[in-house]
């Protein structure tokens, strides 16, 4: 299990750095070619396909769990059963949004997003050549990640995701550069590398599950209800969490313009990308959940509980002082020669704010995982749910008194999820017999002390640091160096306790010991 954990994070830091490099070079570009009317456009596109997800109704987490029940016990033909059952309900959906969109979709966009003339007239072609048919991609690669999910074997999600990534920024490149094409360009290569993502996953899914097959013949009510019941708690939770960030681009668009999308974007891309990598531990965890707590192995499930939401946590102090203290270095670097100044200035506010609600986010640790693993899910679903709600009402009536100033639709989400996210650690502990006063010695605390530590530093750092344009690449070298340390140790001296420090002490020593050999 261990091995296969790191396996996992290592893959998932790798793909999660490049995809990063990738979006520090996409951004500018697609402002330099598309302009900021043009990246706005194309962001709402991106986030109406992502809001097509919503209606997946969790029909994926249903699927990991059954694939997993099916593959243990080698009843291949239960598991394409499940799969073909999953494609049935996937068409079902995708024919209900493809009829919504083509009886009233171009109408629809249009009118709410305050999309500009120069691109109205391309609205009905882009639903018909990119909308539907991506939907329908991204309701099939599920079927066919959901495999991989069931085998814990994300380190080959992974690397497909690497691959992909690396071919990202040239085929943008000759498309937007080269070749000239435009928002179409963008459309065409996006369509692209996800038809890629497909045939990788097909390839993959039938090397490891050589018996795969698609069989509507067998097909049962008994397998829609399976995967229903247990995917619709799940949706409810995912649900809520995209309604908190994806529904911000479409309030800004509304109450602004596209080109406003742009900035936010642009702002809250960077901690966007560096997400997933903090949270590589903890979002990986739900199948040993499931493993342990069948098993009734309290305790295995109580270290994961605990190390899982530590080091998370401990990971995400580094990011949170990185993007506080050194965001206005940073979006100067990267874009001042494609923005003004005001804009940038609104970049950098957007770039603070996404790194708190991100902290925020990691408050909660491994309770989503743990909760997952043990079918406790309800509350926390319906809770997180009825806050999305409460957000989005929220975001509305901010930008609709403040004349749309872009920074404000990220307020509420911070103040919500700081609430919430303690809330549910705190739940989740009752419920796996963790305890409650555990929570702060053993976790908040000793993050709590490195987080003062890192960010007194940065504070200090910046009274004594010079603050002009030519300095700024100077400011985010030696910030960023001075952080690292000063995290480190941190860490070491204030947040692990005598066995972990012990544990880094062995990695250590095991790490020196293979560069020594690899090196004789």
């Amino acid at each position: 299990m261990k091995k296969q954990i790191l396996l996992n994070t290592v893959s998932a830091v790798l793909t999660k750095a490049g995809k990063l490099a990738v979006g520090l070079l996409t951004v500018p570009l697609f402002l330099n070619t598309l302009g900021k009317e043009g990246y706005g456009f194309v962001i709402l596109l991106s986030v109406v396909i992502s809001l097509s997800a919503l209606l997946e109704f969790g029909i994926r987490a249903g699927l990991v769990r059954y694939y997993t029940k099916s593959l243990v016990n080698k009843a291949y033909d239960e598991f394409n059963r499940y799969m073909s059952t999953a494609l049935v309900m996937y068409f079902l959906v995708w024919l209900t949004i493809a009829l919504v969109l083509l009886a009233a979709g171009d109408r629809l966009l249009i009118e709410t997003f305050n999309i500009s003339a120069e691109y109205q007239d391309d609205v009905m072609d882009l639903i018909l050549f990119y909308i539907l048919p991506i939907v329908y991609i991204n309701f099939t690669i599920p079927i066919l990640g959901a495999v991989l999910s069931s085998l814990h074997r994300f380190d080959i999600v992974n690397y497909r995701d690497l691959v992909v990534t690396i071919l990202t920024f040239p085929a943008y490149y000759i498309a937007l550069v080269t070749l000239d094409t435009g928002v179409w360009g963008w459309v065409w290569v996006s369509l692209g590398l996800q038809l890629l993502h497909l045939v990788i996953l097909l390839f993959v899914v039938k090397r490891l599950v050589p018996s795969t097959a698609i069989n509507l013949r067998g097909l049962r009510s008994s397998y829609f209800k399976d995967i229903f019941s247990f995917g619709v708690i799940t949706f409810i939770g995912s649900m809520s969490r995209r309604m908190k960030i994806d529904a911000d681009p479409l309030l800004i668009s509304a109450f602004s313009a596209p080109a406003a999308v742009s900035l936010y974007r642009s702002g809250v891309s960077m901690p966007g990308h560096t997400r997933p990598i903090i949270s590589s531990f903890s979002g990986q965890i739900y199948t040993f959940a499931t493993a342990v707590h069948e098993r009734g192995e309290t305790e295995k499930l109580n270290r994961l509980f605990d190390k899982g939401t530590k080091y998370t946590l401990l990971l995400g102090v580094v990011m949170l002082c990185f993007f506080l203290f050194l965001s206005d270095a940073i979006v100067y670097v990267w874009l001042h020669n494609s923005l003004s100044p005001a804009d940038l200035e609104l970049v950098s506010l957007c770039m603070k704010g996404m790194a708190i609600i991100d902290f925020c986010f990691y408050l909660e640790g491994t309770s989503y995982s743990i909760l997952y693993g043990i079918n406790r899910l309800k509350k926390m679903a319906y809770t997180d749910f009825f806050l999305g709600l409460l957000n989005i009402a929220s975001t509305a009536l901010l930008l609709y008194y403040s004349g749309g100033f872009i920074p404000l639709a990220l307020l509420p989400t911070i103040i919500l999820e700081a609430i919430a996210r303690p809330i549910y650690l705190y739940y989740t502990a009752g419920v796996i017999g963790y305890s409650r006063k555990g929570v702060w010695t053993n976790i908040y605390l000793p993050v709590s002390l490195c987080l003062g530590t890192c960010a007194g530093t940065m504070y200090l750092f910046f009274l004594i640091a010079p603050g002009n344009d030519s300095t700024y690449w100077t400011v985010l070298l030696t910030g960023t160096a001075l952080l690292v340390v000063v995290w480190t140790i941190s860490c070491y001296l204030l947040a692990f306790n005598q066995n972990e420090k012990r544990e880094v002490q062995k990695a250590l020593v095991s790490s020196t010991s293979y560069i020594r050999h690899l090196w004789a």
